[in-house]
């Protein structure tokens, strides 16, 4: 089966938080795709429909990924399709680092920030805390990325810190292998 994503950031944390959850993708027969970086959703979803193979796709829920899904649809898929395996990001106008900000990873953002000597001009609580972080991180996603994942295993983090949307994913691409 394979897991789609768009960009190098969902595929680490995709894997990472699969991990977490004891269900290694790769071994299981699931291959983390970059669909951003290796063609276009489109084509793979495309492929995929061709040769049989179940999929599931997760993207942004913002403009950019909004042309994604548009990509997916163009593919002949019908609502129920769509609303199975298309994957947008919950809220509006949310990216993946917006959405691990605002879902349970700020406090580690600040801390590998601080590490890296950034300092930030708002404090846990106050407005826009969050939103600063995003804009900080959003100058290095991989390498911002990398280092929480690094610090979450240095924490020695269980599946309790998978987000439900992400452990929903992976549960169900999972059982797209297993059935």
């Amino acid at each position: 089966a394979w897991l789609l994503c768009e960009g190098q950031c969902e595929s680490l944390l995709l894997r990472y938080f699969a991990e977490l959850r004891r269900k290694p993708l790769d071994q299981i027969g699931v291959a983390v795709i970059d669909f951003q970086n290796n063609g276009s959703p489109g084509a793979f979803v495309g492929l995929a429909r061709a040769f049989g193979i179940p999929w599931i796709m997760v993207c942004d829920n913002d403009s950019e990924g909004e042309k994604f899904i548009r990509q997916v649809k163009d593919c002949g898929l019908t609502q129920e399709e769509c609303n199975e395996l298309v994957r947008p990001l919950p809220g509006e106008d949310v990216n993946l680092e917006k959405f691990l900000a605002n879902n349970g990873f700020a406090e580690e953002y600040r801390q590998i920030l601080e590490e890296r000597s950034v300092r930030l001009t708002t404090k846990k609580g106050e407005t826009g805390f969050e939103d600063e972080i995003v804009s900080l991180i959003s100058a290095d996603k991989t390498g911002y990325t990398a280092a929480l994942i690094e610090k979450l295993r240095a924490a020695g983090a269980d599946e309790s810190r998978v987000p439900q949307f992400l452990s929903t994913a992976i549960d169900d691409i999972v059982a797209k292998v297993l059935s």
